[in-house]
């Protein structure tokens, strides 16, 4: 691939993404690299160099666009000078040997339907975690080369996907499970994943010495941003802390125990359920500790299950539940009669399973997590404070889902209600659900029992003796 004028402006980060033979990436992840750059110079390269090629490159709304792609020192007008016409009405940039750039948005989740009929030869999104699954599958479902007379030197390339990011916003959680594994690294995706070759290639403010150059204030004013985690993720690209993030303080290496951590028998126990027939049911074990520390050491969920399955699957993942009856605390979905007059749900449970109704005020619910899940350190990287809620690893659901959850834009009180889609069960925030119930139970401290020892038993005359040993060793008098 040959070596263009503008190609020379990128950075080495933007250079490995520019002549990735993936024909699908991702670059970026923190602030600053220069991803909007990447994608245009990307797009006018394909339309100089495979002549009747098509590029279509989206942001989420008009503006954002606008603002990104269309003004400034390095906008595709500046980029392009006499080398394309630009169609105001068509909102595309059109060259002479036919190839095209349109600018396109997808404000609302069924605006990518205007794109049902389209042929798109490279798909380029902008802030890819600002689209929702289903428009980037719909999108990609476009991106096809039919009757493009490409060169052997670029059918491998054609057609692609070309994606730049920050972590955050609505997609965050099925962009992080798509793209973000080992660095670098290309690997062919499954079928239902559109078979393509895929790539994470990260980079940072660091790797943009323009950047640096030019603005050499940008990185305070990225320190400036207030929250310590939104400044971790715009600064490192750090995948489990994200703008936007509604449990900032979620750690990995704080709240997750290892999967053989060992819940005392003495231990109070109780759960969690979210219901779901078309979406996921949820399940989640819990048990507290003397101190008041709660650990979810257990958990099943899936969908399409009937209440018998679900019971079998509660009682394979948690026994004890059906045994010593623990209460499950449950979203009030359970106690609704059907229309027909039909019995209410929960009575399919209660035979074997103890469900009582949980407090399921949504903001009071955020916040009680968001406490439990409180800690802080001093400078000296001691805690000051430790959290109060730990997960063992074997919880995937809730490790997965609790670092996901944004805020809701119209209530920043609030966490987003999000829902599972056809393709991922786990996209929707029923395994948020089901830990705000059982938390929103106040989880009392477990006490200990200690049987007294009988005056006339080896047992009372063994601690005797323990007790009436000196530093020596010898026997004081009883």
């Amino acid at each position: 691939m040959s070596e263009s004028s503008l190609s020379l402006m990128l950075n080495d980060k933007q250079r490995l993404a520019f002549y990735s033979p993936a024909t699908e990436f991702l670059f970026g992840g923190a602030a600053g690299p220069g991803k909007s750059l990447l994608l245009r110079i990307s797009a006018i390269r394909w339309c100089e160099q495979v002549p009747g090629i098509q590029v279509y490159l989206f942001r989420r709304t008009f503006p954002d666009l606008r603002d990104n792609h269309l003004r400034g020192p390095t906008s595709f007008f500046a980029l392009l000078s006499s080398k394309a016409k630009y169609s105001k009405q068509e909102n595309e940039f059109i060259f002479s040997n036919g190839s095209r750039i349109k600018l396109c948005h997808c404000q609302y989740e069924d605006d990518v339907e205007n794109y049902q009929g389209s042929e798109i030869h490279v798909l380029m999104i902008d802030e890819l975690t600002h689209f929702t699954e289903y428009q980037y599958r719909f999108l990609r479902g476009r991106v096809r080369a039919i009757g493009l007379n490409v060169s052997e030197e670029f059918k491998s390339f054609i057609p692609r996907i070309e994606t730049a990011s920050n972590p955050g916003s609505i997609g965050h959680q099925w962009v992080k499970k798509a793209f973000i594994r080992s660095p670098t690294e290309i690997y062919q995706t499954s079928v239902d994943e559109g078979g393509m070759m895929r790539q994470f290639i990260p980079a940072k403010l660091r790797d943009n010495p323009a950047l640096l150059r030019d603005d050499p204030d940008y990185e305070k004013r990225l320190d400036g941003l207030g929250s310590p985690a939104l400044v971790r993720a715009m600064k490192d690209g750090d995948w489990d802390i994200f703008a936007g993030q509604f449990f900032e303080n979620w750690r990995r290496d704080i709240h997750v125990l290892p999967r053989d951590f060992e819940i005392q028998p003495w231990w109070n126990r109780f759960g969690g359920y979210d219901h779901g027939h078309n979406h996921p049911y949820v399940f989640g074990a819990y048990a507290v500790d003397g101190d008041g520390n709660v650990y979810k050491y257990r958990e099943c969920g899936d969908r399409g299950r009937k209440p018998d399955q679900i019971i079998d699957e509660i009682n394979a993942a948690a026994p004890e539940f059906l045994i010593k009856r623990h209460p499950i605390y449950a979203g009030h979905d359970l106690w609704v009669k059907g229309r027909d007059g039909s019995p209410e749900i929960v009575e399919k449970f209660m035979p074997k399973l103890a469900m009582i109704k949980a407090h399921i005020d949504r903001k009071t619910g955020a916040d009680q997590i968001r406490n439990y899940i409180d800690w802080r350190k001093d400078d000296s990287g001691e805690f000051i404070k430790r959290p109060k809620f730990y997960v063992l690893e074997n919880c995937w659901r809730t490790i997965q889902q609790l670092p996901a959850m944004i805020y809701d834009e119209n209530d920043p009180e609030d966490v987003l209600k999000v829902d599972a889609t056809e393709n991922d069960v786990w996209a929707g925030d029923d395994a948020y659900d089901e830990p705000r119930y059982a938390l929103m139970s106040r989880p009392r401290l477990s006490k200990q029992e200690v049987k007294p020892l009988g005056r006339n038993t080896m047992g009372y005359f063994l601690e005797r003796w323990e007790q009436s040993k000196n530093p020596k060793g010898k026997l004081r008098q009883l």
